[in-house]
């Protein structure tokens, strides 16, 4: 163990600077994903966490909805009940440090669970 510890210890920035590529990179394709849908916003662009959180209020879509949609598609997310009874259903949390991949599918199934979501068709 202590041997696998000084060995990260060793390659550590090169490896924080290769996540931050990578989260970075993620959150900027789903930022462009979510703002050319114009219902649902970032809450804080870029984050510093490993995440963004993507606010469904304005629209009165439901967060819940929308993951419940994603994750029939194989795409999962966490919503803001996960983390606080006060929020409820406000927002979805996306997890920007995954292989790119994951996010593109996020990005392509985007709109049509956006469109089976609004709250005339829930």
């Amino acid at each position: 163990g202590q041997k696998a510890a000084i060995a990260a210890y060793k390659i550590k920035d090169d490896l924080i600077s290769s996540i931050n590529n990578i989260q970075r990179r993620n959150q900027n394709l789903i930022k462009s994903s979510v703002d050319s849908l114009s219902v649902l916003k970032p809450l804080v662009f870029p984050s510093n966490g490993n995440f963004l959180a993507i606010e469904c209020l304005e629209q009165q879509i439901s967060a819940n909805a929308i993951a419940r949609a994603l994750m029939k598609r194989g795409i999962f997310v966490r919503t803001s009940d996960y983390h606080s009874d006060v929020f409820k259903d406000d927002f979805l949390k996306i997890s920007t440090t995954v292989p790119e991949a994951w996010v593109i599918k996020l990005c392509n199934e985007l709109p049509s669970v956006i469109d089976e979501c609004l709250p005339e068709k829930c």
